[in-house]
């Protein structure tokens, strides 16, 4: 079974997973926060509701506004498909 982690270049969340020290759940397929804490707030410990991020794709081509695609299941990692994330971690 495989996993899709999403890794963003954001600054504060960068920061949060950081100081947790636990790994974060992020999503943009939820556009009602209030909503979702409703639902699920026993299984969460919180929700962070941010802007819209479309300002970081400002003067970038639509087919390059896609997400960095990197392979962890083989011994080593594999850049599946290259978009705005920086992958030098992993390589």
């Amino acid at each position: 079974r495989e996993v899709g982690i999403r890794i963003p270049d954001c600054s504060l969340v960068l920061h949060l997973t950081k100081e947790l020290g636990d790994p974060l759940l992020s999503s943009s397929a939820c556009d009602v926060p209030a909503l979702l804490w409703e639902r699920q707030k026993s299984q969460l410990d919180f929700v962070v509701s941010a802007t819209n991020m479309a300002a970081s794709w400002d003067g970038l081509a639509e087919e390059d506004r896609i997400s960095t695609v990197i392979d962890l299941t083989m011994d080593e990692p594999v850049l599946r498909r290259q978009g705005m994330g920086d992958a030098s971690i992993f390589f």
